[in-house]
């Protein structure tokens, strides 16, 4: 239904709008401001879309149990919550549950909390991109991301690029790895032969899988 049909229904009336954004919480967006603050038409949006969140009043943006809600349905309607509510730890940890990216919505004060990082980023390691500076710093915040997915290397501080343990964990997954790490790490005899060992067994697996090398023709 357009935009200018839905004028003409009766959005004034608590029941007809309850009952349309059930059907698609997409409807809160039609609603009168009146209505998008009503605690029980905006549980039933976020029930039906997640992202229903974004049109509900600043109060109910604010509101535990609607917050919760949404998040637990689709993590990234948390960008849509309170600053309040992007600071409770214990709805982040939900939508962390779903996928570390969900760190790019929480505060400052929980995107520096080794804890709640250490969460995100073993879940998925390049959510450290979305850590605070201190905490790229923090070589076992760094290192659990690394083990996550290897290329957290690049968003790791410019001092841990220079560690051994730290290049060591990224190239021995992925050589390619050694182009972000510094200088003289990149000329390190030990990260090197890491690096070399790396790229032979990729090449020795590679060598090994036909189907793998007539894909790459």
């Amino acid at each position: 239904m357009s935009d200018e049909a839905a004028d003409d229904l009766d959005w004034n009336d608590e029941d007809f709008v309850l009952t349309r954004v059930k059907a698609s919480g997409w409807d809160l967006r039609l609603a009168p401001s009146k209505m998008r603050d009503r605690r029980r038409i905006v549980l039933g949006a976020v029930r039906s879309e997640p992202f229903a969140l974004m049109w509900a009043s600043e109060t109910l943006k604010n509101d535990t149990e609607v917050v919760t809600l949404a998040v637990g349905k689709y993590w990234d309607s948390l960008g849509f919550a309170s600053t309040e509510r992007r600071d409770d730890p214990g709805i982040l940890s939900i939508a962390l549950k779903q996928t570390g990216a969900a760190l790019q919505h929480a505060s400052k004060r929980l995107r520096g909390s080794k804890p709640t990082v250490l969460e995100a980023v073993k879940k998925e390691g390049i959510a450290l991109r979305f850590a605070s500076d201190k905490l790229k710093l923090d070589k076992d915040v760094v290192l659990a991301a690394i083990r996550s997915n290897a290329r957290a290397l690049l968003y790791a501080s410019e001092e841990l690029r220079g560690d051994v343990d730290v290049v060591k964990a990224a190239v021995s997954q992925d050589s390619l790895l050694i182009c972000y790490a510094s200088e003289k790490m990149q000329s390190n005899p030990e990260v090197v032969r890491m690096v070399k060992r790396r790229q032979f067994d990729d090449l020795k697996h590679f060598r090994s899988s036909p189907k793998k090398a007539r894909i790459a023709l």
